[in-house]
């Protein structure tokens, strides 16, 4: 599993973050620490987080943003 940073960089490149927004993103990630453990608490950390990382965000930036998070949740394309 990716660190945070591992995280942060791959999205900062691909959404094209500013310097400042990814100071933001490593404050956001850094004040709600670690995923919980217990998956009952997952789902609104995950809100949380998500939340607050998309203020960040240009318009443009959250168009792509969702579209990412949509993709992800497809998983990877099948193999040959």
């Amino acid at each position: 599993m990716p660190t945070a940073a591992e995280r942060i960089e791959k999205v900062a490149e691909e959404l094209g973050l500013s310097d400042a927004q990814v100071e933001q993103w490593e404050a956001i990630h850094e004040e709600n620490g670690e995923p919980p453990r217990d998956r009952s608490k997952m789902k609104a950390f995950i809100a949380k987080m998500d939340k607050e990382l998309t203020a960040t965000l240009t318009d443009e930036q959250k168009i792509q943003f969702e579209k990412m998070k949509k993709d992800r949740k497809k998983g990877p394309p099948p193999r040959k």
